[in-house]
Order: structure tokens, then C-alpha cells, then sequence
């Protein structure tokens, strides 16, 4: 009896020590416990580049006056804003916030494409038509199967 009952606790403080030694880990890494191909890409964990970062990156790819980095600043900042808006929204099936997401996206790129020169224009529709493209290989490196033996849709 006393044996069973030692056991018992044993399995009890086994648990119980996987479970402590989960929750440091799972505290260090809040990301939910859904495999990356079935996230969505609006995920609120989704981090965002600050408007000061992708004023740079675009100032680099685009070669952008100081002016025009002066008025791309607060476009980007308030799409961000939109964006983080959108996928904080938990009314919002993935879907629709895909949607306005899209939205969003369209009439800012109005809005910068009025800022930039022809030449800049080009080249950031360049940018725009690559990210598409790298989106869409991603979503379709998500849709194959990785492991032998997976099932097919």
C-alpha cells in the first residue's frame, strides 16, 4: 500500500516537474502552440517594423530625399496604426481581416506613390510585385508536405 501510494506521488512529481519546467520555457516564448503553417498571417504576435526602420529600408532600396522621408515618416506610422488595429480585432474572422488588411495596404501605397518621383515609382512597384511573389512562395511551401507519409489534401 504504501508502495502504490509512493508511486503515485512519484508520477504525481514527475508531472508536476515536466509542467514546471514547461511553463519557464513556454513564459520566455509566448507564441501560441500552433504549428507556423497554421498561423495566420494577422496574428497580433506579428511584429512590426517601426516607421522610422521602414522609412530607412525604403530610403536605401529607393534612394529618397530627406524631404520625402519627412513625409513618408507619418504615412507609415499611421498604416501601422490601421494594421495593428486590424489584427487586434477579435470580431474579425482571418478572412475579413486579410481583407482590410489588403485595403489598407492599397491606400497607402497611393499615398507613398504620390510622394516618389517616376523612377521611384518603378522601382518601389518592383519592391511591391517581389514581396508578392515571396508571399506567395511561402504560402505554397506551406501547402506541400514536409515529411514523408503526410497526407495529401
Amino acid at each position: 500500500m504504501i508502495r502504490l501510494f509512493i508511486r503515485g506521488d512519484l508520477r504525481l512529481a514527475f508531472a508536476g516537474g515536466l509542467l514546471l519546467a514547461w511553463a519557464p520555457a513556454r513564459a520566455q516564448n509566448p507564441t501560441p502552440l500552433v504549428p507556423v503553417s497554421r498561423r495566420v498571417a494577422t496574428a497580433p504576435d506579428r511584429v512590426l517594423a517601426a516607421p522610422e526602420a521602414a522609412v530607412e529600408r525604403l530610403a536605401a532600396r529607393l534612394g529618397l530625399t530627406d524631404a520625402q522621408k519627412i513625409q513618408l515618416k507619418p504615412i507609415l506610422a499611421e498604416r501601422q496604426d490601421q494594421m495593428r488595429v486590424i489584427q487586434g480585432d477579435a470580431s474579425l474572422r482571418p478572412h475579413h481581416k486579410l481583407r482590410k488588411a489588403k485595403a489598407v495596404h492599397e491606400e497607402y501605397d497611393r499615398k507613398i506613390l504620390a510622394i516618389l518621383n517616376d523612377e521611384q515609382k518603378r522601382q518601389y512597384e518592383a519592391l511591391e510585385a517581389q514581396a508578392k511573389e515571396a508571399l506567395k512562395r511561402r504560402r505554397q511551401a506551406r501547402k506541400e508536405p514536409s515529411a514523408p507519409g503526410y497526407p495529401a489534401d
